[in-house]
């Protein structure tokens, strides 16, 4: 017997035991039934049965129907823990959980039947011109007990970003993707709040690892992009924290996606205009908060308030604060409403612990449209503040002055939320790299054009949690910031940043942008031998290096296995590098693994495989 354990609450009751199950006996290779899409099948005496299985959400009403070709058939509706819901000639029925549902076809008169068996709903009309599927020729795609993975959650498809959290007592999530062969999956998991590490893990109908991504998507968020399916069938997404726990947002696009690279140099050509320092001032009447522009209020009264605004689209991360100027005794407060008129995010300087700010970090914007700030102060305190919101982890920027090139410069983020701008001039077409470390936070490194426009990113490529844009083309002559954020926007401390020209030809060689496919923070141990699958296209550019963390101890050696479990390419030390690092072509489609060991040795690591674009 087989007990399905997707969709199990949590109870303090022990769960029931195989033996305990009253089930019949299904077997799990189960063919897929859809909706609006007959199929066909034949049974043969009154003792056999065939099965179909098909993924439903709540409040989905339902009908199943077979028509006959011979004698006479009933039809018996499972849930996905087996208890029969419904049985006869027909069935319609009100669907009460998502998940997996299965269908068994039996005779009830003796002699070989033909019959096709549609599934549909009672409340919806049929489509026009349905197209009937073709009797599948072979043995149906499994679709095994992945109960261990974690508590399933719901059917994942791509009309909507799904929002969840992880717990002590859920620490792992189970989706459900419907998919055919070749279809294109594209799936992203952000964090939203607490302190969740997001970590994607894609099985197929098989229970086979695919693909997995740990950082792809940045700011320590993950990407599966573009994974291409084998087979029909049910696939499997695992959600995790990586042992932290807090609420994330998943999505998932169908279709190959043309996702932007990780560095893009944009044409743009920007005239030089000299750098003013914004002035710090209040808010005409009617004029909305703008991207990192701090403006002036202030609490004259006990139990004042001010409202300001500022307009953000859906999806977009913003951080908002309010900070008390210092020779003021306001302790501020803040709440933001969305367009609708609900509670969008809200903040105290007693609970922020950012030195006296009220601060909110790295929110998701729900619906695009107007948000309202109300400003106030706590324990009746009045003085004068600045606000202000940002695009991003950071709601203010502190611009510094000149960075020389080829020479070290020591900086310090003195406030959770603010980012540090250093200006550098240079020309069109000189070719740059920036790096940024620091013992005391994480830091993200930036190259932006004085109007705020982000031409480069980078986050971890240094190795470690060092900051690194190995080569960057400006497209215009003029100044640009080099700005330095915490990965969070929640950290302070020293940091260190120097730049450096590769290339000052007139016409330097650009170095080919890269697209990120697999990006994982992990530990090897001694003898051990750790994997880790990525999709690829035959043809595609894939460079792959394994970045021991600083101080480990680590000599990293990595081997690339073809979709057959070939080792194609091998790597070890790089030049002035103990740290691996491989390019190939790939000699075919599928499924490839990246093995990482240490020779000699174990430690943390971060691997990251990347295609080069044309």
């Amino acid at each position: 017997m087989v007990m399905w354990l997707w969709a199990c609450s949590p109870t303090d009751a022990p769960l029931p035991t195989l033996a305990n199950v009253p089930t019949p006996l299904i077997p799990q290779d189960i063919p897929i039934l859809r909706f609006w899409e007959s199929q066909r099948g034949r049974l043969s005496s009154l003792e056999a049965a065939d099965y179909w299985q098909f993924s439903a959400q709540a409040g989905d009403n339902i009908s199943l129907r077979a028509i006959e070709r011979g004698g006479a058939t009933t039809l018996t509706l499972y849930n996905f823990l087996g208890d029969a819901l419904s049985q006869g000639e027909s069935i319609e029925y009100a669907i009460t959980e998502n998940g997996l549902y299965r269908v068994r076809v039996q005779l009830v008169t003796d002699g070989a039947t033909e019959y096709e068996i549609g599934l549909g709903y009672t409340d919806r009309p049929n489509p026009l011109q349905p197209t009937p599927i073709e009797i599948v020729v072979g043995v149906p795609t499994p679709t095994p007990n992945f109960g261990d993975l974690g508590a399933f959650v719901s059917l994942l498809t791509p009309s909507a970003t799904l929002s969840g959290a992880l717990t002590s007592d859920q620490p792992r999530h189970v989706y459900l993707i419907e998919a055919r062969a070749n279809d294109w999956l594209t799936i992203e998991m952000g964090r939203i709040s607490g302190t969740i590490d997001p970590l994607l893990r894609l099985y197929d109908p098989s229970g086979q690892l695919i693909a997995l991504d740990d950082n792809g998507a940045g700011n320590r968020n993950a990407r599966l992009a573009n994974v291409r399916v084998a087979s029909d069938g049910v696939y499997q997404v695992q959600v995790l924290g990586k042992d932290r726990f807090g609420e994330y947002a998943l999505s998932l696009k169908t279709g190959f996606q043309q996702l932007p690279s990780d560095s893009v140099v944009l044409p743009t050509a920007t005239p030089e205009n000299p750098f003013a320092t914004p002035t710090l001032g209040a808010l005409p009447d009617g004029v909305r908060l703008q991207d990192h522009a701090p403006a002036l209020g202030d609490i004259s009264t006990a139990g004042g308030f001010q409202r300001f605004s500022f307009f953000a689209d859906a999806s977009e991360v913003v951080s908002i604060g309010v900070s008390p100027l210092a020779d003021g005794g306001l302790r501020p407060m803040f709440e933001v409403y969305s367009p609708e008129g609900l509670l969008f995010a809200s903040a105290r300087a007693s609970t922020s612990d950012a030195a006296g700010n009220a601060l909110v970090t790295g929110s998701v914007i729900p619906e695009t449209g107007a948000y309202i700030v109300l400003v106030m102060s706590e324990n009746q305190t009045t003085g004068a503040f600045y606000v202000a919101y940002g695009r991003g982890v950071t709601f203010l920027e502190r611009v510094l002055g000149d960075a020389p090139s080829n020479q070290r410069v020591d900086g310090t983020l003195t406030e959770k939320g603010a980012r540090d701008a250093w200006l550098v001039r240079l020309q069109a077409q000189d070719v740059i790299n920036v790096a940024v470390s620091s013992s005391a936070i994480d830091p993200v490194i930036e190259i932006a054009s004085l109007d705020g426009t982000l031409l480069y990113r980078d986050d971890n490529s240094g190795g470690g949690t060092s900051a690194l844009i190995r080569s960057a083309e400006m497209g215009a002559g003029g100044r640009y910031f080099l700005r330095v954020v915490s990965a969070r926007g929640d950290q302070v401390g020293d940091y260190t940043l120097i730049w450096r020209y590769i290339n000052l030809a007139p016409t330097p060689t650009t170095p080919p942008s890269t697209q990120t496919l697999l990006s994982v923070e992990d530990t090897v141990y001694l003898t051990e031998y750790n994997f880790y699958p990525f999709y690829g296209d035959r043809g595609q550019v894939v460079n792959v290096q394994a970045i021991a963390k600083p101080n480990t101890g680590l000599d990293a050696v990595l081997a690339i296995l073809d979709p057959e479990g070939n080792v194609i390419a091998e790597g070890d030390d790089s030049p002035n590098s103990l740290n691996p690092d491989v390019t190939l072509t790939l000699p075919a489609s599928g499924t490839y693994v990246i093995r990482v060991n240490g020779y000699l040795s174990g430690g943390a690591f971060d691997l990251i495989a990347k295609t080069l674009l044309p």
